[in-house]
C-alpha cells in the first residue's frame, strides 16, 4: 500500500515540478512583455506628440511665410497659432507626466 503511494508520488513529480516552473517561467515572461509593451505605448505617444509639434510649428511657419509675402495676416494664421498651442500644451504635458515617472 504505502510502496503504491510512494510511486504515484513519483510519477506525479515529474509532472508537477514541470508545471510549478512553467508557471513561474510564464509569469516571469508576462512581466517582461508587459514591460516592453509600456515601453512600446511611451514611446509611440512621445513620437506623436512630437510631430505633432513639428507639423504646427511648419503649419505657422507657412502662415508667416504667406503673411509676409501679402503683407497681411488669414485665417491660415489663425488656425496655425491654435495648432500650435494646442501641440505646445501637449508637449508640456508629456514633459510633466515624464517628470513625475
Amino acid at each position: 500500500m504505502i510502496s503504491a503511494i510512494v510511486s504515484a508520488v513519483w510519477a506525479a513529480a515529474p509532472g508537477l515540478i514541470t508545471g510549478i516552473v512553467l508557471a513561474a517561467f510564464s509569469r516571469r515572461q508576462k512581466r517582461r512583455d508587459d514591460a516592453a509593451e509600456e515601453r512600446r505605448q511611451e514611446y509611440q505617444q512621445k513620437e506623436i506628440v512630437k510631430l505633432n509639434l513639428l507639423v504646427a510649428s511648419a503649419e505657422l511657419t507657412r502662415a508667416t511665410a504667406v503673411a509676409v509675402k501679402y503683407g497681411h495676416t488669414n485665417g491660415e494664421m489663425i488656425e496655425g497659432l491654435r495648432r500650435y498651442n494646442e501641440a505646445i500644451e501637449q508637449f508640456r504635458e508629456y514633459e510633466r507626466e515624464q517628470l513625475i515617472s
